[in-house]
């Protein structure tokens, strides 16, 4: 659903076609779904029948998904886009980041602590 906010960042800071570097959150991703939720008086159980996932890449543990509900993914792509700080990151590091964060989304809690 952020696929061209990322791509964006990319084309400003003239970064595409760069494959070394990736686009992070600095706030983790997860607490920024999970103050989403919060905010949108949502939780992850209603939300997860929502969800689909778009492509799987084994090798690196990536993910992408899209919320079928487009007024829900309009929301979600506003909200990423008001509240998301993303910062360049080598490939490497991100991917070491990814490995370390291994948790299914629901295991996750917010910024408050509060779990979804």
């Amino acid at each position: 659903e952020i696929r061209e906010q990322i791509i964006k960042y990319r084309s400003d800071r003239n970064l595409l076609g760069n494959s070394n570097i990736h686009i992070d959150h600095i706030v983790p991703f997860h607490l920024l779904v999970a103050d989403f939720l919060r905010d949108h008086n949502l939780d992850w159980i209603t939300i997860k029948s929502q969800i689909i996932e778009t492509e799987k890449v084994q090798a690196f543990k990536l993910h992408r998904y899209k919320l079928a509900a487009q007024k829900l993914a309009n929301k979600w792509r506003q909200y990423h886009h008001k509240h998301a700080k993303i910062t360049p990151i080598s490939v490497k590091d991100n991917l070491r980041k990814a490995v370390k964060s291994d948790l299914p989304l629901w295991r996750y809690k917010n910024a408050r602590g509060e779990a979804f």
